[in-house]
């Protein structure tokens, strides 16, 4: 970010950006220009704040809501709030309690709503806390294992013979053999991407560079369907998967109708080098600088 934007956003830009402008890009623990007071009483930080009741049925956590977990944690982050506002860790104590209770999984949600509370923790701070680590490796354990037998060309059967007749031929079925209704599916999600944000213990994240490489590549872009198809996950019970991690305009030239999804994608994965070193990041990347005028400014 050139001096020209920093200077036009430290002066007209509202308290959040400022802040994240100062703590993010900038690197300062005392922002000077936007107190933490100032940032707390921000009303969308404070409506988001409110939200964190610690409910925690399944559309409490998942759901296009405001009242969400995922999406409460996920505007907090774009706000700038993080592990260090006072009060916020007290707020999330009913969540990881919550989670410690699905560490081992319980169908037929339990491995996806470990990674959903892993990885909206993870955006605001919380990627160190013993209970959202231990998820977060041994959901990658069960990730790195599946890919070294990983097989496009069997990931997805027939329908089974007693899938209710409204769910036949609607969508393609995962193979049973490789969905497991307690640990989830052994695929990444967009929650699992968001849970290595901020890894820093070498192994970890050396597993999670070798994920990402994977989800960049036309394995998983091209011969896995996007939102992975239905899952079987008892006797007569199927579910419509989702979640997945399939970017963009993998193959086209970059399109500004998809510019806030691509640009969020990138935001996501820009920490990793398997990311950063892709054609499909370069691509983007390049296809965005060309918004810059000559002052350097978008």
């Amino acid at each position: 970010m050139n001096d020209k934007a920093l200077e036009v956003l430290l002066s007209e830009a509202c308290a959040p950006i400022r802040w994240r402008l100062e703590r993010d890009i900038l690197g300062s623990d005392k922002p000077e220009t936007v107190s933490k007071k100032e940032l707390a009483e921000w009303p969308q930080v404070q409506k988001n704040l409110d939200l964190l009741t610690g409910e925690c049925r399944f559309d409490w956590l998942h759901s296009s809501l405001d009242k969400a977990f995922e999406n409460i944690c996920g505007e907090l982050h774009d706000l700038g709030v993080c592990k260090d506002f006072a009060g916020l860790s007290a707020k999330l104590e009913p969540y990881f309690k919550y989670l410690e209770g699905f560490l081992p999984g319980r169908p037929p949600f339990g491995g996806f709503l470990a990674s959903l509370i892993s990885a909206s923790a993870t955006l605001i701070g919380y990627g160190q806390h013993p209970l959202v680590r231990q998820h977060v490796t041994s959901r990658l354990d069960y990730l790195v294992e599946f890919k070294k037998s990983f097989d496009p060309s069997v990931f997805y059967a027939p329908d089974p013979s007693d899938m209710p007749k409204e769910w036949r031929g609607k969508n393609q079925m995962v193979n049973p053999d490789f969905y497991d209704p307690v640990r989830g599916i052994p695929l990444p999600l967009i929650h699992d991407l968001n849970s290595w944000i901020g890894i820093t213990d070498r192994l970890i994240k050396r597993k999670a560079e070798e994920m990402v490489g994977f989800i960049l590549s036309p394995d998983y872009q091209e011969r896995i369907k996007p939102g992975f198809g239905t899952v079987k996950a008892g006797s007569r019970r199927y579910y419509a998967m989702g979640w997945s991690v399939h970017v963009p305009g993998w193959k086209r030239v970059p399109d500004s109708r998809d510019m806030a999804e691509r640009f969020r994608y990138m935001e996501i994965i820009a920490s990793f080098k398997s990311a950063r070193t892709h054609p499909w990041f370069k691509r983007s990347f390049a296809w965005l600088e060309e918004f810059t005028g000559e002052d350097g400014l978008c």
